[in-house]
């Protein structure tokens, strides 16, 4: 990847991907502008210690920066994924990907308003006030926007991509209480290297 638009379309790539085998798609992201999240908070202090705070702005056609450095400061993570947000609701129905008027993508957390959550299908973008969040983490966001998808089903599969524990645990918890999905996946692990012999 070599500029911030090649990430975003790598991001609508990979909606597209899901869109082939679900009629709802569900990106949400963590928040990096939280003051008092304590994981911030220890990251910015790091960051004081060794003088190494790196601000990068993010625009389509500007170069992505060494990706350990950039991804090291909380306000780039907030830029990127607001950036990323923005990127997918202007171009994503352009390309396709909703096939039927029953596709949905819904975008939450990223947005600079943190608040905000939208749906996109093929003809109208709608921001749902019901999955509006002051959440910080997107791994409880996930469960909000389960619970709220479980309301619109009579039958189906939920399937959270993350290699998160601390989801599968709130997933344990809260499935119990789902009416519509009667399954419930965790997909977890990913390539991480891709060897040619």
């Amino acid at each position: 990847m070599e500029i911030f638009a090649d990430i975003a379309e790598a991001c609508i790539a990979k909606i597209g991907q899901l869109m082939g085998s679900s009629s709802e798609v569900h990106f949400v992201f963590d928040r990096y502008d939280d003051e008092t999240n304590p994981k911030d908070k220890e990251q910015r202090h790091r960051q004081l210690l060794s003088g190494s705070i790196h601000r990068y702005q993010v625009a389509n056609d500007r170069p992505v920066p060494d990706w350990k450095t950039f991804m090291g400061v909380s306000q780039n993570k907030a830029q990127l994924t607001a950036y990323l947000s923005v990127y997918i609701e202007e171009n994503i129905q352009s390309r396709g990907i909703f096939t039927t008027p029953l596709h949905a993508l819904y975008l939450g957390g990223g947005y600079t308003s943190q608040q905000v959550t939208k749906c996109i299908t093929m003809d109208s973008i709608v921001e749902k006030r019901e999955l509006s969040s002051s959440q910080t983490e997107a791994d409880t966001r996930m469960i909000l926007h389960a619970m709220n998808a479980d309301k619109r089903i009579s039958s189906g599969r939920l399937v959270v991509p993350t290699p998160d524990t601390d989801v599968l645990v709130l997933l344990v918890h809260y499935f119990g209480r789902m009416r519509g999905f009667n399954e419930c996946w965790m997909e977890t692990g990913g390539v991480t290297k891709t060897l040619d012999h």
